[in-house]
């Protein structure tokens, strides 16, 4: 008897304890969602067209659909795990964003997309490696901060990049349109 009710008090702490996750998880995936006012970002690395320079320059392009302006900051950092161990792209939403990792003192370059605008936005690189971590942080109303990580490898120069002097970056001519 002891045996039996021991057994159904595990069954149901195991159950509210997995009930209890799962309503963090829907609720967390409910606040770091896509909303459809969230600006996109692409990047991608390009030659930095000045002679003897053998860093790339990191173009990020950021569309902004929604009615009002947002504030992107661009920063290139050394990717520290292969590409095996990390995604190509994350996002997040972090909750203090207060932090010292967001202070615009980090971040070289820093720019405002207006309503329904993209621009593209160059960040240098500090030293030349085999792999980058673009990290794009997307100030939006009402205070939502996204923080964008995209990695890219130094073999990825100049792809999709079609001429210095064009502002097309990946092709993102029809993609400022959408």
């Amino acid at each position: 008897m002891v045996a039996t009710m021991l057994s159904l008090l595990i069954a149901l702490v195991v159950g509210a304890v997995a009930f209890a996750a799962l309503c963090w998880c829907a609720r967390e995936g409910f606040r770091t969602g896509d909303r459809p006012d969230d600006a996109p970002v692409r990047a991608a690395l390009r030659s930095s067209g000045q002679p003897g320079e053998e860093r790339p320059v990191a173009v990020v392009a950021v569309r902004n659909p929604g009615a009002t302006p947002v504030l992107a900051a661009v920063a290139v950092r050394r990717a520290l795990l292969p590409d095996r161990l990390s995604g190509a792209v994350t996002i997040a939403v972090p909750r203090r964003t207060a932090r010292r990792a967001y202070r615009p003192g980090g971040f070289p370059t820093v720019g405002v997309v207006a309503a329904g605008q993209y621009a593209e936005l160059s960040a240098p690189v500090p030293v030349a490696m085999p792999r980058y971590l673009v990290m794009v942080l997307v100030g939006q109303a009402g205070g939502r901060l996204r923080v964008h990580r995209l990695r890219i490898g130094a073999a990825a120069v100049d792809a999709g990049w079609r001429g210095h002097g064009t502002t097309d970056v990946l092709g993102l001519t029809g993609w400022a349109r959408d």
